[in-house]
């Protein structure tokens, strides 16, 4: 049992987290960036979905991540989009066979999620929230976060609708990481 030591902790959730991606990888050829990839993929909005933001997101080189794109995107798991508006920015997007394959990704976290009640949580999540944005702000790390919580989020007339940007959003859009993520302070 690791007592008062809040580093421990979430060195040994990491290690949970990141043995469960590393025995999925293994099973399928992959390693575990690659798990990382697609989960963020599959977590990520519009803003987000980029060769460049999901460099940023994983503190990598853009080169780096560029070459896991490609095998992912050889092996059917993701697929380049291009932007409607803009079509020089392509977008990441997980095909079927992609999205299918993040379905047993966290299987051990909803287990765990399962024994916590409603308010234990919130109470957890509101802790870990609070850190991770003060260890943010401190170390003037970018700032992902749900849109959800940002405080550019805005409710339009016919929905919500990103302040910062001033475009509408599904109502999904909220529920993902956004690069453009910030809260009060």
């Amino acid at each position: 049992m690791i007592h008062g030591n809040t580093i421990d902790y979430l060195e040994v959730l990491t290690n949970l987290l990141r043995g469960e991606q590393r025995q999925l990888a293994s099973s399928l050829g992959l390693q575990q960036v690659h798990m990382q990839i697609l989960n963020y993929l599959a977590r990520s909005n519009r803003y987000s979905d980029s060769l460049l933001v999901l460099s940023d997101f994983l503190g990598q080189t853009k080169g780096t991540v560029s070459t896991s794109v490609a095998l992912l995107e050889k092996k059917g798991y993701i697929e380049k989009v291009s932007d409607p508006s803009d079509k020089r920015k392509q977008h990441l997007a997980l095909t079927d066979k992609g999205k299918e394959l993040m379905k047993p990704q966290g299987h051990i976290w909803q287990l765990g999620d399962n024994v916590l009640n409603e308010k234990e949580r919130e109470t957890v999540d509101a802790a870990l929230d609070l850190l991770l944005r003060r260890l943010q702000q401190a170390n003037g790390y970018q700032l992902f976060g749900i849109c959800h919580s940002c405080k550019h989020l805005q409710q339009g007339e016919t929905g919500p609708v990103c302040g910062l940007t001033k475009e509408a959003l599904n109502v999904s859009d909220t529920d993902k990481i956004c690069v453009h993520h910030d809260v009060e302070n």
